[in-house]
């Protein structure tokens, strides 16, 4: 027989969510969950690019108290990193161990946080990347359509022998 005390079992409250009048509430700080306007959408980004760029910043700043040398050395190390995809040491003794150098993981997140700030900001600022909106796309698309159209019909009237107007 054990010499371990018996502990009774602890009864825990479970709230009866089946019974409850009240009905569920979906609102996240008062905003309903459901399609997402698209001022709301771009506002989001909008947030999300400026606190990407915050991070860049400050990323940079601690770059800059590096020395040069080590710098060079982490980016060569940067460049020297396996990817996920790339072929690893069968035997578990020869494969890299310890943490990675801070200043390469430093570098990862900043590489990413650009890729994703160049993913972002054409959302938000459509003009300086040259990006239409759905409605100017559409038009640029029948607009080169219709060109297609007409050089068509020009080249048909030239192989039937009638002139331009």
């Amino acid at each position: 027989m054990s010499n371990k005390k018996f502990r009774p079992p602890v009864e825990r409250f479970v709230p009866d969510t089946a019974t409850s009048s009240a009905p569920l509430d979906l609102s996240i700080a008062g905003k309903s969950v459901g399609p997402l306007p698209d001022d709301d959408a771009r506002a989001m980004l909008a947030r999300a690019a400026r606190c990407l760029d915050c991070f860049i910043t400050k990323a940079h700043a601690a770059l800059e108290k590096v020395s040069p040398e080590r710098l060079a050395a982490a980016a060569l190390e940067l460049d020297r990193t396996p990817t996920a995809d790339a072929p690893q040491h069968t035997d578990p003794r020869k494969r890299p161990r310890g943490a990675p150098d801070p200043l390469v993981v430093l570098l990862k997140l900043i590489v990413g946080a650009a890729r994703t700030l160049r993913r972002i900001l054409p959302a938000t600022n459509p003009v300086i990347f040259g990006v239409l909106n759905p409605l100017e796309r559409d038009l640029m698309a029948s607009l080169k359509h219709t060109e297609g159209f007409v050089a068509g019909l020009q080249e048909a009237g030239k192989l039937a022998g009638i002139e331009p107007r």
